[in-house]
């Protein structure tokens, strides 16, 4: 190569790059979350958090639970290094919900398990779940 062709080679390659191009995949955040919640079920998972509830230990993802939950995101500013987190006012099964509603954006709930939902979603400030569960409740 002469001095000359990649001297051109390299004005074209500062030429272009001062053209910018937005690129997208659409799905992107869904294929993450779904990548988690799999993960999550599996041994051994890249959990970094466990949540005990009445007991019941759950392994999960301190990023997903701090991007839907006031509550989380509020313990883990607090301490960063946190690897377990205890709640005992909130029923196994209705925090399971929650838990599965941070990663799917989905509710697969009896109506009867509504107001719980919305109590303990209110505590963990979990803004998403309370308003689509405040949509369920006044459409029912």
């Amino acid at each position: 190569i002469s001095k000359e062709t990649a001297s051109d080679a390299d004005v074209a390659i500062k030429d272009s790059s001062q053209e910018k191009r937005h690129l997208i995949i659409s799905q992107t955040d869904g294929c993450f979350l779904k990548f988690l919640n799999e993960d999550r079920q599996k041994l051994p998972s890249l959990c970094d958090i466990t949540v005990t509830v009445c007991g019941q230990m759950y392994r999960a993802h301190k990023v997903v639970l701090a991007f839907g939950s006031g509550y989380f995101h509020a313990k883990f500013s607090e301490n960063a290094e946190l690897h377990h987190v205890t709640i005992d006012n909130i029923e196994v099964s209705i925090f399971g919900h929650l838990l599965n509603f941070l990663y799917t954006s989905e509710f697969d709930v009896s109506e009867s398990q509504i107001p719980a939902l919305a109590e303990a979603a209110c505590f963990l400030e979990m803004m998403e779940a309370v308003n689509l569960l405040a949509k369920m409740f006044i459409f029912r």
